[in-house]
């Protein structure tokens, strides 16, 4: 046989014990550490078929978990935020045309007469003028100035005649230009207040003397008898005003053109004034307006003369709601049941009799007419109907509503839309009031 060359240039191996062949259970468990190594699995602890991927199905039913539990949570998320109840209803309404003779009585006195509740509002203003047009002149001038007579003698007012007197202490006298009413003194829960009233009063005699500040005054007439220490008065402003020797004055034909001008400017700026003051739930007619001027103290400016003249306005006010039940409760045959008010009482032709002998912040009554188109519509207490509506089921809409007179109709609508019962806070219930539902 040739020989094997390589044999000859290749130096003889030894035999070792990697030479040895591994039996075929030896072989197959190098082979699995081979391919553990390869996959980077051979440090993992324990079987292998310990770390293999979760099935398919418990998958699924993990996330089909987590999306109901996030929508859940958006569900009461939402109905939390969102949660609401609107309540719309169309009241009962009606047309009336009304001419009708009324009385009117003070809300602060106790009257036998029936007739509907009136209060007073009160605003005062200046404003002023002046002139180069002077001359000078011997004058003679009153001071005068405004004080508050009470009563604390009887419930019942008490008239004062023109001219009465009022002493101070140093026996200055001074005097009221017109008759006057005191209010009689009142009783709430055991305490008793003097009534009480603000005139304005002139010195008995003109000069300096009669300038003087804050003072107490009696009533002469009444000494002598127990009137004498209830009827009193004190100053609300001081006495000024009192001259008497030479003074720079305007002409008697333009003095009274300039207190002409200025009282015009004078009553719209006090009326512009007391409309803005009305209180809520009240209303003021026009005619119900009283604005008087007193004439107040010529500056001397040196050169020119300042004509002031003070406006004072007095105006009647009515409490809407009971103006408007009055007249449908005694006046206004077939209304029916039920809290009404007149939504158009402004629009009303409001007219007081014998306008120019009355003084309402004196008198205890007044007549008036009150004539127009009246629209009467039905009212409820919203809180109250709010609060019987929370937290109920929707289908108990017309019970609850049932038990509120003059309702013609109405529409629930709560949110989200899948709640069929209003919210339990009042709060989150609004009421909105509608001429119809179309």
């Amino acid at each position: 046989m040739p020989k094997n060359i390589l044999q000859d240039v290749m130096p003889p191996t030894k035999k070792t014990i990697r030479d040895i062949p591994l039996p075929n259970n030896r072989k197959k468990a190098e082979n699995k550490k081979e391919n553990e190594k390869e996959h980077g699995l051979s440090d993992f602890p324990g079987p292998i078929e310990d770390i293999r991927p979760p099935k398919k199905g418990a998958s699924k039913t993990k996330w089909w978990f987590l999306v109901v539990a996030v929508f859940v949570a958006v569900y009461f998320f939402l109905a939390f935020v969102f949660s609401g109840a609107e309540i719309i209803l169309v009241p009962k309404q009606e047309k009336v045309d009304l001419e009708l003779n009324l009385t009117a009585v003070r809300d602060d006195i106790k009257s036998n007469e029936e007739g509907i509740p009136f209060k007073t509002i009160l605003i005062e203003g200046e404003d002023s003028r002046s002139t180069s047009n002077v001359t000078e002149k011997e004058v003679d001038k009153k001071a005068s100035g405004e004080i508050i007579v009470f009563n604390d003698y009887s419930s019942s007012p008490e008239r004062l005649v023109i001219n009465t007197r009022f002493e101070t202490l140093d026996g200055l006298i001074y005097r009221i230009p017109k008759s006057t009413v005191i209010p009689g003194r009142t009783t709430v829960n055991g305490k008793t207040t003097p009534g009480s009233i603000t005139v304005t009063v002139y010195a008995d005699s003109p000069g300096e003397d009669y300038n003087i500040g804050l003072v107490d005054f009696t009533i002469p007439g009444f000494k002598g008898t127990d009137r004498f220490s209830k009827y009193y008065a004190r100053s609300k402003t001081e006495m000024t005003g009192g001259y008497s020797g030479i003074m720079k004055v305007v002409e008697d034909n333009e003095l009274e053109k300039m207190r002409n001008d200025i009282n015009v400017d004078l009553e719209k700026e006090l009326k512009s004034k007391v409309y803005s003051q009305v209180p809520e739930g009240y209303v003021l007619y026009e005619d119900g307006i009283f604005v008087d001027f007193q004439h107040q103290p010529n500056l001397d400016l040196g050169d020119s003369v300042q004509v002031v003249e003070k406006g004072i306005l007095r105006a009647v006010l009515f409490d809407k709601s009971n103006l408007s039940n009055f007249i449908a409760e005694n006046l206004i045959a077939g209304l029916g049941e039920g809290i009404v008010e007149i939504s158009n009482l402004e629009d009303l032709i409001f007219k007081i009799d014998n306008k120019e002998n009355i003084k309402p912040w004196e008198d205890n009554q007044f007549t008036f007419s009150l004539s127009g188109s009246a629209q009467f519509v039905w009212t409820f207490d919203e809180e109250k109907m709010k609060a019987d509506f929370a937290g109920q089921s929707k289908k108990n809409t017309d019970s609850i509503l049932s038990n509120f007179i003059g309702i013609t109709d109405a529409e629930v609508i709560i949110s989200p839309f899948w709640k069929s019962t209003f919210p339990e806070n009042t709060e989150r219930i609004k009421i909105e009031i509608k001429e119809s539902l179309n």
